[in-house]
């Protein structure tokens, strides 16, 4: 698995978000290929957070949602993300 990570020069990750994130996709590693995470500053002060994760068994997901720039939001958004990956994945008589 692989994970990338894109933010801002002047606002690095929050450290206690960046383990959340390793955590929850630790969880899909044997089916998750890829994950790219990124928050970019938006004009009004507020960050755009985007992921996009690509699974083994093809195909993949986009979560993609305006915040506040905290760390609380950063964490909400990773844990959003954490569901989304799990719900995917999760086999269909689950379902």
């Amino acid at each position: 698995m692989q994970v990338v990570v894109h933010f801002p020069a002047d606002g690095g990750p929050p450290g206690r978000a960046l383990r959340r994130l390793l955590c929850v996709l630790g969880r899909f590693a044997s089916e998750v290929l890829t994950a790219d995470l990124r928050a970019t500053a938006t004009a009004s002060g507020r960050v755009m957070l985007t992921a996009r994760v690509t699974f083994a068994g093809g195909g993949g997901l986009a979560l993609q949602a305006e915040e506040a720039s905290s760390v609380a939001a950063m964490e909400h958004f990773v844990d959003r993300l954490g569901r989304a990956v799990a719900r995917r994945l999760a086999p269909q008589e689950r379902r």
